[in-house]
Protein backbone atom coordinates (compact mmCIF):
# COMPACT_ATOMS: atom_id res chain seq x y z
CA UNK A 1 0.00 0.00 0.00
CA UNK A 2 1.43 3.36 -1.02
CA UNK A 3 1.65 5.98 1.67
CA UNK A 4 -0.25 9.20 1.10
CA UNK A 5 1.30 12.64 1.38
CA UNK A 6 -0.53 13.11 4.68
CA UNK A 7 0.89 9.87 6.11
CA UNK A 8 4.41 10.79 5.06
CA UNK A 9 4.15 14.26 6.60
CA UNK A 10 2.80 12.79 9.84
CA UNK A 11 5.63 10.23 9.96
CA UNK A 12 8.23 12.94 9.40
CA UNK A 13 6.55 15.11 12.05
CA UNK A 14 6.61 12.29 14.64
CA UNK A 15 10.25 11.50 13.88
CA UNK A 16 11.23 15.15 14.27
CA UNK A 17 9.25 15.52 17.48
CA UNK A 18 10.88 12.45 19.02
CA UNK A 19 14.42 13.32 17.92
CA UNK A 20 14.44 17.08 18.47
CA UNK A 21 11.58 18.22 20.71
CA UNK A 22 10.73 15.54 23.26
CA UNK A 23 10.13 11.79 23.22
CA UNK A 24 7.21 12.32 25.57
CA UNK A 25 4.21 13.59 23.60
CA UNK A 26 2.75 15.56 26.53
CA UNK A 27 6.06 17.31 27.21
CA UNK A 28 6.48 18.06 23.50
CA UNK A 29 2.99 19.56 23.44
CA UNK A 30 3.90 21.91 26.30
CA UNK A 31 7.07 22.99 24.51
CA UNK A 32 5.05 23.68 21.35
CA UNK A 33 2.31 25.61 23.15
CA UNK A 34 -0.47 23.14 22.42
CA UNK A 35 -2.33 20.44 24.29
CA UNK A 36 -1.30 16.81 24.55
CA UNK A 37 -4.66 15.82 23.05
CA UNK A 38 -4.20 18.22 20.13
CA UNK A 39 -0.73 16.85 19.39
CA UNK A 40 -2.06 13.29 19.67
CA UNK A 41 -4.80 14.06 17.14
CA UNK A 42 -2.20 15.47 14.75
CA UNK A 43 0.12 12.50 15.14
CA UNK A 44 -2.72 10.01 14.69
CA UNK A 45 -3.91 11.72 11.51
CA UNK A 46 -7.20 12.85 13.04
CA UNK A 47 -6.35 16.55 12.71
CA UNK A 48 -4.19 18.46 10.23
CA UNK A 49 -0.89 19.86 11.43
CA UNK A 50 -1.71 23.46 12.17
CA UNK A 51 0.33 26.59 11.57
CA UNK A 52 0.77 27.34 15.28
CA UNK A 53 2.44 23.99 15.97
CA UNK A 54 4.61 24.07 12.84
CA UNK A 55 5.62 27.67 13.49
CA UNK A 56 6.63 26.84 17.08
CA UNK A 57 8.70 23.89 15.87
CA UNK A 58 10.41 26.08 13.26
CA UNK A 59 11.10 28.92 15.67
CA UNK A 60 12.07 26.94 18.77
CA UNK A 61 13.54 23.75 17.30
CA UNK A 62 14.73 24.77 13.80
CA UNK A 63 12.37 22.46 11.92
CA UNK A 64 12.99 22.69 8.18
CA UNK A 65 9.49 23.17 6.67
CA UNK A 66 10.63 21.94 3.26
CA UNK A 67 11.77 18.67 4.83
CA UNK A 68 8.47 18.34 6.70
CA UNK A 69 6.32 18.88 3.62
CA UNK A 70 8.42 17.05 1.01
CA UNK A 71 11.16 15.06 2.76
CA UNK A 72 13.80 17.06 0.89
CA UNK A 73 16.77 18.57 2.68
CA UNK A 74 17.82 18.28 6.30
CA UNK A 75 15.36 17.93 9.18
CA UNK A 76 16.70 21.04 10.85
CA UNK A 77 17.35 24.36 9.17
CA UNK A 78 20.68 26.06 9.62
CA UNK A 79 20.74 29.06 11.92
CA UNK A 80 22.12 32.24 10.42
CA UNK A 81 22.95 35.51 12.15
CA UNK A 82 19.99 37.87 11.95
CA UNK A 83 20.35 40.57 9.34
CA UNK A 84 17.93 42.25 7.01
CA UNK A 85 18.76 39.62 4.40
CA UNK A 86 18.06 36.76 6.79
CA UNK A 87 14.89 38.50 7.97
CA UNK A 88 13.68 38.61 4.38
CA UNK A 89 14.74 34.99 3.94
CA UNK A 90 12.75 34.11 7.08
CA UNK A 91 9.68 35.86 5.64
CA UNK A 92 10.09 33.92 2.42
CA UNK A 93 10.38 30.76 4.46
CA UNK A 94 7.17 31.60 6.32
CA UNK A 95 5.44 32.07 2.95
CA UNK A 96 6.85 28.73 1.84
CA UNK A 97 5.46 27.13 5.00
CA UNK A 98 2.05 28.55 4.23
CA UNK A 99 2.20 27.30 0.65
CA UNK A 100 3.23 23.82 1.80
CA UNK A 101 0.46 23.77 4.39
CA UNK A 102 -2.02 24.78 1.67
CA UNK A 103 -0.79 21.82 -0.42
CA UNK A 104 -1.26 19.45 2.51
CA UNK A 105 -4.73 20.88 3.19
CA UNK A 106 -5.60 20.45 -0.49
CA UNK A 107 -4.69 16.78 -0.32
CA UNK A 108 -6.73 16.40 2.86
CA UNK A 109 -9.74 18.16 1.31
CA UNK A 110 -9.50 15.96 -1.76
CA UNK A 111 -9.46 12.89 0.47
CA UNK A 112 -12.48 14.15 2.43
CA UNK A 113 -14.32 14.91 -0.81
CA UNK A 114 -13.73 11.34 -2.03
CA UNK A 115 -14.94 9.93 1.27
CA UNK A 116 -18.01 12.17 1.11
CA UNK A 117 -18.75 10.95 -2.42
CA UNK A 118 -18.49 7.31 -1.24
CA UNK A 119 -20.92 7.99 1.59
CA UNK A 120 -23.26 9.86 -0.72
CA UNK A 121 -23.36 6.91 -3.16
CA UNK A 122 -24.14 4.36 -0.47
Amino acid sequence: MQKTLDTQVIERWKAFRIRHIDKNQAEAAKKLGTTAAGLSYIENGKRAINYKVVSAAITKFDLNPEWLSSGKGAEKKKKEPTTLVTDIAELRQQIEIQLNMIKVMGVQLNHLYKEFEKIKKS
